[in-house]
């Protein structure tokens, strides 16, 4: 077979192909075009999106920091391994331990507005399942 043929044969079968998914749904990323099966739009969480932007630094007028918590007395930055032994606690407990990495001496959400502090515990609740319970 010469190179011509080749190219005309590997076009037929791509459009073959392409047919045969668009008639089985799986097109477009496994939804079918079909109008009966629509997806439905992601639904957004905007209290968790709101408290992670300040936990972030995103949010406007909201100090970028690191968050650290204390771990045998020294402060270590947030990961799942350290923040675990939180889980199941009160919140008040968890925002009493989140401290200012680079000011290890300062509690974090006293730099934060008092009507945030709900929602950057909300974040790490979530983000973490630490199923925390508990006015803070």
């Amino acid at each position: 077979m010469n190179h011509k043929r080749l190219l005309i044969l590997s076009a037929i079968m791509a459009a073959l192909l392409s047919q045969a998914l668009y008639a089985s749904g799986r097109s477009s990323g496994g939804f079918s075009n079909r109008s009966d099966q629509t997806p439905k739009p992601r639904q957004i969480d905007e209290a968790y999106e709101y408290g992670k932007a300040i936990f972030l630094g995103r949010n406007p007028g909201t100090k970028a920091m690191k968050y650290c918590l204390l771990v045998d007395g020294e402060a270590k930055i947030i990961n799942r391994n350290n923040i675990k032994r939180y889980k199941g606690t009160n919140q008040s407990e968890l925002a009493n331990a989140l401290y200012d990495c680079d000011e290890p001496e300062n509690l974090a959400l006293r730099a934060v507005n008092k009507e945030q502090i709900p929602y950057v515990l909300y974040y790490l609740n979530k983000r973490y399942k630490l199923n925390l319970h508990g006015a803070s």
